[in-house]
């Protein structure tokens, strides 16, 4: 929630690139941990409707990290996991690069 709150509290221009990355790429490894924990993050929870609310706001945002993807950025992987239409694979990418 203090990350999904603190990407709130700016316009997305005035985070650091870096900063973005690992934002992102902790908010995805986060929500990996719903598939072992039914509790966590459930589709009518706050952290839930937050996580919208910076998808929405980061929406036209690039953050690639290369050893993720340079094709899929990390807003958009954490968009898909959010949708639940992510891939298998472009999961396990995410949790190794973390």
């Amino acid at each position: 929630m203090k990350i999904l709150d603190y990407l709130l509290s700016k316009n997305p221009r005035e985070f650091d690139y870096q900063y973005k990355q690992n934002a992102f790429l902790a908010l995805t490894y986060l929500l990996t941990f719903s598939e072992d924990d039914n509790s966590f993050c459930q589709i009518d929870s706050l952290e839930r409707k937050k996580a919208q609310q910076v998808i929405e706001i980061f929406n036209d945002e690039r953050i690639i990290l290369v050893q993720v993807s340079r094709e899929i950025s990390l807003n958009q992987h954490f968009q898909q996991l959010i949708e639940g239409t992510a891939q298998e694979d472009d999961v396990e990418n995410l949790i190794q690069a973390g």
